[in-house]
């Protein structure tokens, strides 16, 4: 509440993070996880919010921010592929979801 009054009383957007981190789970306590690795071992892991799922709820847009290999379309002195970064609109109350590629230049 705090955060959102805040962003409502001076105008701005509060940007908060929540870093994914692999979590690493015994097959035995969960039946339909997959090994990351393709590997037979009895562990599986799989990406989970650092601060937890119940945070996902308390933001009304959500981005994906990650690096991903892609022909840049946006203008730059090289012509070849570059290393571009992915901006994916993942929950938003007033807009479609949506990708957007950038490039980070300083």
């Amino acid at each position: 509440a705090f955060l959102s009054d805040l962003a409502s009383n001076f105008e701005l957007a509060v940007v908060v993070i929540n870093q994914m981190t692999t979590k690493f789970v015994s097959s035995s306590s969960s039946n339909n996880e997959t090994p990351t690795d393709g590997s037979d071992n009895n562990n599986t892991s799989r990406l989970t919010p650092a601060l937890g799922e119940s945070w996902a709820h308390a933001t009304t847009t959500r981005l994906l921010l990650s690096h991903a290999s892609h022909q840049s379309n946006i203008s730059s002195s090289s012509s070849t592929l570059s290393t571009t970064r992915k901006c994916t609109l993942v929950k938003s109350p007033h807009k479609p979801a949506g990708v957007a590629w950038y490039n980070v230049t300083e």
